[in-house]
């Protein structure tokens, strides 16, 4: 594909060169080549962006659902936890110094 300069340069090279047939066929070969590389690469590019933008609607509609299905979870385990009743601890006996010794002030087994 050509630069803007190189095809300024082609253009006004056919334009002094519309005398001479056979240098004109040539540039106008070049032109209609470059021409047809530019479609080629326009439409591979227009491919690239429309596939693109697919998967960015895509992944928005994914990261939406993911969002949903988070809130709803939240809100389940908010709900268990309200219903959910604390258990009650239960305290045992503090243990005294009988507990682990006996008459004579061994350990017991």
């Amino acid at each position: 594909m050509y630069t803007r300069e190189e095809h300024a340069n082609l253009m006004r090279e056919i334009l002094e060169n519309a005398s001479n047939s056979e240098r004109l066929a040539e540039l106008t070969a070049q032109l209609v080549e470059d021409y047809n590389d530019t479609l080629q690469q326009l439409e591979t590019s227009t491919a690239l962006v429309e596939t693109a933008q697919a998967e960015l609607e895509t992944a928005k509609a994914n990261a939406e659902s993911l969002r949903n299905s988070n809130m709803a979870l939240l809100l389940q385990i908010g709900k268990k936890t309200e219903n959910v009743e604390k258990p009650v601890e239960k305290v045992e006996k503090a243990k005294s110094f009988d507990d682990f010794f006996d008459e004579k002030g061994d350990f017991k087994k």
